[in-house]
Parts: structure tokens; sequence; C-alpha cells
């Protein structure tokens, strides 16, 4: 991770070891997909988890199912929190030199499926508030993204213009906000295997996939142990997932 270009523009997206982790968590959403529908349909539909993940929209599944297929998938993938921390281990040495040794992480990995034209997306805004500006967020996607199956974000100088124009009481403010977004906002292209990091006071947001793929993504954040929380704080939200001999020798004590 470049923490220069990071700290200058509030976001950066490098390469780090994550493709075998992604490709793990690829075959089990497959497999795990193949065990809560006609397993012979997704057979014959799907070369492979890649294929699956990308046409997941050909197949022909409700509403209603769909939703409960997000959340049973949701259990799944953060089942004894294996997979925060097989992403942890890939981002720990990042993650030691922006936070120090004493690190948390989002207990409960996120992942979200939007399908081609698929409305259910935010509209533009930050994280922090309500979470703290203290944490950075991890977003994974687990297909190659590009055009508008990516994410929008601006850099801190073109936040700071947004956050004052969301101060400011006018008429059809938001219009503005999203002519001003849409002129300086990148969809930067992100490949399966890469990782964007952002903090959470920057605006951002993921438009409606018009390409002729699923879009699928984690996102996850991580802090430090003792700086402030938001609203979601630990041990709730968080996890404490890599503690320093000084945590750790006062944790022995206060037993």
């Amino acid at each position: 991770m470049d923490l220069k270009n990071f700290y200058k523009t509030g976001y950066d997206i490098f390469t780090p070891k994550m493709e075998k982790v992604v490709q793990k968590l690829n075959q089990e959403l497959f497999d795990f997909t193949n065990k809560h529908f006609d397993s012979i349909e997704i057979k014959k539909e799907f070369k492979n988890a890649e294929d699956f993940l990308n046409n997941f929209h050909k197949l022909r599944i409700s509403e209603d199912k769909i939703n409960q297929y997000r959340i049973e998938l949701s259990k799944y993938i953060n089942k004894d929190e294996v997979l925060l921390s097989r992403i942890f281990k890939v981002l720990e040495k990042d993650l030691i030199k922006i936070f120090g040794p004493d690190i948390v992480g989002q207990k409960n990995v996120g992942i979200v499926i939007q399908r081609p034209k698929d409305t259910g997306v935010f509209p533009i805004h930050r994280d922090a508030p309500p979470n703290s500006n203290h944490e950075i967020v991890f977003w994974i996607p687990l297909v190659d993204c590009f055009g508008t199956k990516n994410m929008s974000i601006i850099n801190r100088d073109q936040n700071i213009k947004v956050l004052k124009m969301f101060s400011e009481n006018k008429k059809n403010q938001y219009n503005n906000i999203q002519k001003y977004y849409k002129k300086f906002g990148k969809l930067n292209k992100i490949d399966k295997g890469q990782v964007l990091a952002f903090w959470t006071g920057l605006f951002h947001y993921i438009p409606i996939n018009q390409e002729i793929s699923t879009r699928w993504s984690l996102n996850l954040r991580f802090k430090n142990l003792f700086s402030p929380y938001g609203i979601k704080g630990y041990p709730d939200y968080f996890k404490l997932i890599r503690k320093s001999e000084l945590t750790q020798m006062t944790i022995e004590h206060e037993k």
C-alpha cells in the first residue's frame, strides 16, 4: 500500500497477495450456492466459480429469495471469523504501519451482490460520521470491476468541497453535488485481487451497475484499538485481532 498516496488523496488502490484469498472464497461461494439451489442447474449454467459470480444474474431467483440468499451467504462467510483472519494476514504489514500493533477489525465482513440494473445502491455518502474518522475501509472486489461495475470516489481536496456543499442550504443542492461528483469522481478499474483502501471521511458511492455482468465485493474496516470509536464500537462491532506486548501485559495484570 502506497501510504504517501493514501495520505495525499485519502485512498489507494494496491495489489497485495489477496488473489489466493479471493479465489478460495469464490470457490466457497460457488459450492455454497450449489447446496442452496438446484445443483444440476448451477453446474450446467456455469463453467467455474468466476463464471458463476460474473453471470449470477442469469439465475432466475425472486427478490425475496435473493435477499434471503444474501443473509445466509453473510452468515456463511463470517462463520468463526475465518475470512476476517485470512484478509488480515494479507494486510497485516500495511495495517501495522498505519495503526500500530494494536488493531481491531470489523467482526462481520460485508458482502455485496449487485446485478446489472440493480437500483439498490447507496447515494453519495461518507461513512464517518456515524463511523469513526479513525477507521479505514477496505473494498475488495471478487470479480474484475470496470466502468459502472466499480466504486466512484474522490480525493481529499475535492472531498472538502463536497462537504461544504452538503452544509449549504440551497435549493436543489444535491443536484449540484451530483454534477460536481460526476465531473470529479473517479471510477478506477480494479481487478480481482486488488484492494481499494479509503478513509471513512471520504465521500463515495456505488453507481448502478450498467455492465452485463454481476458485481461482487467485500467491505470491512480496521482501526487502532485505542482510537475513538463511532456509534459502532468495541466489542460489539469490532474484534481484537492483534495486540502489542504492552497491551497483553496490561490485560494479564488486570485479570
